[in-house]
């Protein structure tokens, strides 16, 4: 019989992975690099969103990021309950069994409307930051595993997030109503409604599968739960409940619980893992979540060092411009020290010129004086000498 190659099989196998990941990514790139425009769009009137139109239908098939135009007022769904005639009805919805990567809601948007995505794949939502009204099974079974709520938001309808992922949420002040199973059938473990909403007696939070890791043995109850309240049923073996810790015995691995707080209003089913196995901290083969949060972590720090090293390059460049304008503060010192010197210099030759003048100015006054006080007689006698004189010089030079 001939020898197994298993170095061959393998060789085959890393190629194979090579051509479908390298297919997997140009696929992913081609179909990002689209834009969305209002013309991709049916509207029932000015903003207001129901479908795509036959042109954003073609759209669809390059890309599965759905970025809806910035303007828009509205987005509603379950066009083909009104729309009967047309064939292409259930293709014009956004939900239905689509497949986005993700989805962005602009700021502009305020009312996301019934069934806006019934039963889509979405890994990824960005809600308006503007949203005050979520529809009745807006994002019914859509898979997702986390969503952020808008602090404008004021009214959650039925059934709006059941039949998803959710593991954490948190209800903003703004809510004023949660309809009945708006967050039911999800794996909720966390549940933080931050103001006082009316919330519809109906399972808005039952039906939960949930898994739940804490990060230390004791956890603390208000850590999870519906606002740190829990529910559970009873306590089983291996877990304890002490002075709001829980506490688990050592060889324990997990522990499965049924919880009801509130007359079914947070209701399920939790398992939690024992983190002195399971923790980030001790164990060796990591969970997704572990693995999440870890990636979520080095994305933070690397985006802060990246944000410190902008600072300190904004720093150093203002430390250069800084000591650029210190040396020529400098020169202009230096260069005011000498000319201050030439000045003084200059001041004390003309100080000594204006002395010299003084004393020539006295002298001529004195002079003045004593002429004025000298005998006219004797002037008049001398000056008659010296013009007799010169008659006779002028008379010899003439013979």
């Amino acid at each position: 019989m001939k020898k197994f190659n298993t170095n061959r099989l393998r060789a085959f196998f890393m190629a194979l992975l090579l051509v479908l990941t390298s297919t997997v990514h140009t696929s992913a790139f081609a179909k990002s690099d689209v834009t969305w425009t209002e013309d991709d769009f049916m509207y029932s009137s000015e903003g207001n969103i129901i479908a795509f139109s036959d042109k954003g239908l073609e759209k669809k098939e390059k890309t599965n990021i759905l970025v809806f135009p910035e303007g828009t007022k509205s987005i509603n769904g379950n066009y083909s309950l009104s729309h009967s005639n047309d064939e292409l009805r259930y293709k014009r919805e956004f939900g239905r069994g689509k497949h986005w990567d993700k989805v962005i809601i602009p700021d502009s948007v305020k009312h996301l409307g019934y069934a806006a995505f019934y039963e889509a794949s979405i890994d990824e939502v960005k809600l308006s930051n503007s949203l005050t009204y979520l529809g009745g099974l807006a994002f019914f079974n859509c898979g997702l595993r986390e969503v952020t709520l808008p602090n404008t938001l004021v009214n959650i309808e039925h059934n709006a997030f059941e039949r998803n992922n959710l593991q954490e949420i948190t209800i903003p002040k703004s809510v004023k109503t949660i309809e009945q199973y708006a967050f039911s059938r999800n794996k909720l473990h966390t549940v933080k409604v931050l103001g006082n909403p009316n919330i519809n007696s109906k399972g808005v939070f039952h039906n939960q599968e949930v898994e739940y890791r804490p990060k230390q043995n004791p956890f603390y109850e208000n850590h999870f739960g519906f606002n740190g309240n829990q529910g559970f049923k009873s306590i089983p073996n291996g877990l304890r409940f002490e002075n709001g810790e829980f506490v688990f015995d050592k060889n324990v691995d997990s522990v499965e619980l049924e919880f009801d707080y509130n007359n079914d209003l947070y209701q399920g089913k939790m398992t939690i893992y024992n983190p002195n196995k399971y923790s980030i901290d001790t164990q060796t083969d990591l969970t997704g979540q572990d693995i999440d949060e870890k990636d979520n972590k080095i994305d933070d720090l690397t985006k802060n060092i990246k944000d410190l090293e902008n600072q300190i390059k904004d720093l150093n460049d203002k430390k250069q411009e800084d000591q650029t304008k210190i040396d020529e503060l400098k020169e202009k010192l230096e260069s005011c020290k000498d000319n201050g010197e030439k000045l003084k210099q200059e001041k004390a030759k003309l100080e000594e010129e204006i002395r010299d003048k003084d004393n020539k100015i006295a002298q001529l006054n004195k002079e003045i004086e004593e002429l004025k006080n000298s005998n006219n007689d004797e002037l008049i006698a001398e000056i008659t000498q010296l013009k007799d004189e010169l008659k006779r010089l002028q008379m010899k030079m003439q013979n």
